[in-house]
């Protein structure tokens, strides 16, 4: 959810720039505009860092998301423990 609000803060703002060329306007617009870059390039950074599975407690994430759901029941068991023991009823 942060992402998409994000990405509509940088549409909206990137908008109003293009709108406004000077003043006491275009500063808070790029202000809000710069910040906002800031925090969804974070957010996506962070999102690509957890489905690379770089992290130990992420590793096998990407095989679930990119392979069509598979991937070993030891990793599910792992990420997803309350699913997994759902399944195995």
């Amino acid at each position: 959810m942060v992402i998409v609000v994000g990405l509509i803060v940088l549409k909206t703002s990137g908008i109003g720039l293009v709108a406004v060329h000077r003043g006491p306007a275009f500063v808070w617009l790029l202000r809000v505009h710069v910040w906002a870059t800031y925090v969804v390039t974070l957010m996506i950074g962070g999102h690509i860092l957890i489905a690379s599975g770089l992290l130990p407690g992420y590793r096998g994430a990407w095989r679930s998301m990119h392979l069509g759901g598979r991937l070993y029941p030891r990793v599910a068991k792992r990420l997803w423990p309350a699913w997994f023991e759902h399944r195995q009823r």
